[in-house]
């Protein structure tokens, strides 16, 4: 979904997102017909934007990936 979509649900910009790296998220609200809808906004390589009508952001959890560099999970 385009974050620009979603009346009253002001997310931050990839650019804004990056100065708190990989992995940051933004979750905001918004009632649009007397349904609650939440746009969901995290950071991976670009900004990933999700909209959903039930569930939340939480709870959170980790995982392993693979860094070329490293060379390990």
């Amino acid at each position: 979904m385009r974050s620009n979509r979603l009346p009253g649900c002001d997310l931050p910009s990839d650019k804004d997102m990056k100065k708190n790296g990989k992995g940051t998220h933004m979750e905001k609200e918004s009632d649009i017909d007397n349904t609650t809808l939440r746009a969901i906004k995290w950071l991976d390589r670009k900004g990933v934007t999700l909209l959903t009508g039930s569930d939340s952001a939480y709870p959170i959890k980790t995982t392993q990936r693979y860094d070329r560099v490293i060379g390990t999970p």
